[in-house]
């Protein structure tokens, strides 16, 4: 089951094809997890027709080719909104929709981006998230205040005798991490599908798996719902930290998150929690 986009509910233009269509993109990466952006501030109907042609412009024989779709609207609900800058809306690259995502609201911030001492305010399906350049030298580093970050409940998941132990986490997406002695990238390839589609989520799940590798330091890998394995999670390491942390009774301390895609932070400090890292934009184009 997916998330139903309050935008595109009963839209008439729901099952429009892009194909014949002119739309400007920028592609752009964090950490490896690359993303179409697409402005739709001024052309509001991209993000239906968006949704509908996610899998032909994802494809990456075929298409643009990417993890997702980022579509920057004006606000979520309210098209003349002045208390944020902006909305993003994501997009997986198999045409559903996540509620959030660390990696490409940075991606968005640095599209958006006016000058380092001035905060974004950037709405999403998982929360209001206010994003700061720290960095503003190409690639810039963003530092995204979480809106969410919470502990949900432990899971114990059986795989064929084998079973996982894990701690969920609501960043305004689920997660599921496990931390294991063992190499991740092995248990990506046995267990990542598995666990993401288990009965255990009625949703799917986005799944982390950990391994510490020196003092608040973790090797992490990561199945995305809806993209599949990717080179990072934002949200992902995020919730990564936030279980390490909870489960080593760690406070006020700085996780490194080494993903395949890349290096990112995250910052806890009692309830608040920040996601840091770089933004690239790749290259501009046109889908005709």
């Amino acid at each position: 089951m997916s998330l139903q986009h309050p935008l595109i509910a009963n839209s008439p233009t729901s099952n429009f094809q892009l194909k014949n269509m002119t739309m400007k993109f920028s592609k752009y990466e964090a950490a490896g997890n690359d993303f179409v952006v697409i402005d739709a501030r001024k052309q509001p109907e991209l993000l239906s027709n968006c949704i509908a042609d996610a899998r032909q412009i994802c494809d990456r024989h075929y298409g643009i080719g990417a993890d997702g779709i980022l579509v920057i609207s004006q606000s979520l609900e309210n098209p003349h909104a002045d208390d944020v800058d902006a909305a993003m809306h994501v997009i997986n690259s198999d045409g559903s929709i996540a509620a959030m995502c660390g990696n490409g609201i940075r991606c968005v911030a640095d599209y958006l981006f006016r000058a380092p001492d001035v905060p974004l305010r950037i709405d999403t399906l998982g929360g209001l998230q206010i994003v700061q350049c720290k960095n503003p030298n190409l690639p810039r580093v963003f530092q995204v205040k979480m809106s969410k970050a919470q502990l949900t409940v432990p899971c114990s998941l059986d795989q064929s005798g084998h079973i996982w132990h894990g701690q969920c986490v609501d960043v305004g997406n689920p997660h599921a991490v496990f931390e294991i002695e063992d190499s991740p990238s092995d248990a990506l390839k046995t267990a990542g599908e598995f666990l993401s589609n288990h009965p255990f989520f009625p949703d799917r799940c986005n799944i982390e798996f950990i391994r510490p590798i020196a003092p608040q330091t973790l090797e992490l890998t990561v199945y995305e719902r809806g993209a599949g394995p990717t080179l990072a999670c934002g949200t992902g390491c995020v919730a990564a930290a936030v279980a390490f942390a909870s489960h080593h009774d760690l406070s006020d301390t700085t996780i490194e998150i080494h993903a395949p895609g890349g290096i990112l932070h995250v910052i806890i400090s009692g309830r608040d929690v920040r996601l840091q890292g770089q933004a690239r934009r790749v290259f501009d184009g046109i889908w005709a």
